[in-house]
């Protein structure tokens, strides 16, 4: 777990997702609400591409990829797919933010901010287009 952000992969077989299933977590004996519904298709396979790939970034890209760019690029796939047309696109544009700033930032160009407004799309504190529209490179809040 990262910055309150997890991946696991769940293996339920063939299901029939037509009938709305829902998972629910529970950590430490409490169950955490709302439970998140369980779709057919994960929303990581939008970032499967056949497209070639972007422009190199301007900036040197992290071989590998760090931790926390992973972390926020695993979050973008699962709430913000139509973000970046990769993973690849994703990492190197985060390998591009500013790693300074502080955990909780709502501004300046930073990866802290861009987290920051995912987790706030993931818990329900501000719309899902809004949350993705700042956690993105080209987020209008988080600028200098």
């Amino acid at each position: 777990m990262h910055n309150g952000i997890f991946q696991v992969d769940l293996d339920f077989g063939e299901q029939d997702y037509a009938s709305g299933l829902w998972l629910a977590i529970e950590v430490e004996g409490e169950s955490l609400q709302p439970r998140q519904p369980i779709t057919g298709a994960p929303f990581a396979i939008s970032l499967v591409s056949d497209d070639p790939p972007d422009d190199p970034p301007d900036c040197p890209v992290d071989d590998p990829p760090s931790e926390e760019c992973e972390d926020y690029c695993s979050a973008m796939a699962m709430g913000c797919a139509d973000v970046y047309s990769s993973m690849e696109q994703c990492l190197d544009a985060c390998a591009c933010f500013s790693t300074d700033g502080s955990e909780g930032d709502t501004s300046g160009d930073t990866l802290h901010c861009r987290s920051t407004w995912l987790q706030m799309g993931f818990n329900g504190d501000v719309p899902a287009s809004e949350a993705c529209a700042n956690a993105a490179d080209t987020s209008p809040e988080c600028v200098d």
